[in-house]
């Protein structure tokens, strides 16, 4: 259990453009833009002080208000094609902080385009990052999947055997839903 004295920030980077589905932050996932889902769900965490969108574009800061999360400023361009987003994450966490004199215990990063995910599991991985004394904690996805690479221009099996997926060894997949930190990560 989280004490009371950690303060709780959620950043959630959320692009005006994408090359592939523009405005797709914003685009309805059932009857709400899907945004929305992650701003609902970090709502209702017990832990999270404040929800924090970082976005480019004026549409989405606006949605993004209008779900109830805070837009305090715009993500520079050079920000907006990088290939890490912790680069994101920390821009938004130092601008909070030196703009508005906040200073928060532990982060979590919030991708809209992984909208499926609960309070309840946003409140478990901040559970475990403080009472197991982690620096970080982030959610994976279990794949078993029959995967293959390309090697010499020839499709090899990644693992070396054929067989069946229900029997082959679980790999795990950052899938995005929840990356919760200590501050100096």
């Amino acid at each position: 259990m989280i004490q009371g004295s950690k303060r709780v920030v959620a950043i959630v980077p959320a692009r005006g453009g994408y090359d592939e589905v523009p405005y797709m932050n914003i685009k309805k996932l059932g009857p709400i833009p899907l945004v929305a889902h992650t701003l609902q769900e970090a709502a209702k965490s017990r832990y999270i002080d404040r929800v924090v969108v970082s976005t480019d574009d004026e549409k989405v800061a606006a949605v993004a208000r209008d779900y109830g999360a805070d837009v305090p400023f715009r993500r520079p361009a050079e920000l907006t094609t990088v290939p890490l987003i912790k680069s994101v994450v920390a821009h938004a966490v130092e601008l909070i902080e030196t703009e508005e004199d906040e200073r928060y215990d532990l982060v979590v990063m919030l991708q809209a385009t992984s909208p499926f995910r609960t309070a309840e599991q946003i409140d478990e991985a901040l559970d475990k990052l403080v009472s197991e004394e982690l620096d970080s904690v982030v959610s994976l996805r279990e794949e078993k999947a029959l995967m293959w690479r390309v090697v010499d221009g020839k499709l090899t099996r990644a693992f070396g055997k054929a067989g069946r997926r229900e029997d082959m060894e679980p790999l795990f997949r950052e899938d995005g839903a929840i990356w919760a930190m200590r501050r100096e990560v």
